[in-house]
């Protein structure tokens, strides 16, 4: 009986053994899951920063091309309404020009006309003028 309790004794050394070695076994691998899941949590945190980072550089490019494009469309604006002013100023410029040239041309044919009317009562005046003195010659 003491063999077998002896026996019994050293089987549960043995076994005690056992468990202690796979208990070893065991934290060892836990603390490597814990150093895994530590590495894995770090490089997580570093992809959200870059992440991050590259969102907040993206957002700020986006936000200034929409600054560059916004100010392009209000340069767009001046230059157009610019543009028509001068656009309209011309029209009217060159309707004055072809007015004028009109005017220019009825003050010419009004002119003209007075300078014949002018010339035709020189004539008559001077014909009426050889009349009176050929008759005072006369008499």
């Amino acid at each position: 009986m003491r063999k077998m309790i002896e026996q019994k004794n050293e089987e549960l050394t043995l076994k005690k053994r056992e468990v202690l070695g796979e208990n070893h076994s065991l934290k060892s691998k836990l603390e490597s899951l814990k150093q895994l899941e530590k590495e894995i949590y770090e490089k997580l945190n570093n992809l959200e920063e870059k992440s991050r980072q590259k969102y907040m550089t993206l957002e700020n490019e986006f936000l200034g091309k929409n600054r560059d494009r916004m100010d392009l469309e209000s340069n767009n604006k001046i230059i157009e309404s610019k543009i028509k002013e001068e656009l309209k100023m011309n029209q009217e410029l060159e309707f004055f020009l072809t007015n004028s040239a009109e005017i220019d041309k009825n003050i010419q044919l009004d002119f003209d006309e007075d300078m014949a009317n002018i010339e035709n009562l020189i004539a008559e005046k001077t014909k009426r003028y050889e009349e009176v003195t050929i008759k005072m010659v006369r008499s």
